[in-house]
């Protein structure tokens, strides 16, 4: 009976030692994808800003045409 008992408790042991394994996998992991997110969002701000002026009008960065997908909007132009 005691040997019984301590296998179930080793198996209950490694069964939260893998839990918590996978747990840490899972956080670094969403760590890692909302600091690219981030990176990914501050690198379009930069890139979507205006680049300029010319003849007084104000240039738009041609990414404001196009949105995440690479697919262009309607009824933004760029000025010229």
């Amino acid at each position: 009976m005691a040997e019984l008992q301590r296998a179930v408790a080793l198996a209950e042991r490694r069964a939260i030692e893998s839990v918590a394994g996978e747990r840490i996998k899972m956080e670094r992991m969403i760590m890692e994808s909302a600091t690219a997110a981030a990176a990914m969002a501050a690198t379009a701000a930069s890139s979507a800003t205006t680049a300029g002026t010319k003849n007084g009008k104000v240039e738009t960065s041609a990414l404001k045409k196009q949105d995440l997908f690479g697919q262009g909007r309607s009824g933004v132009e760029q000025v010229t």
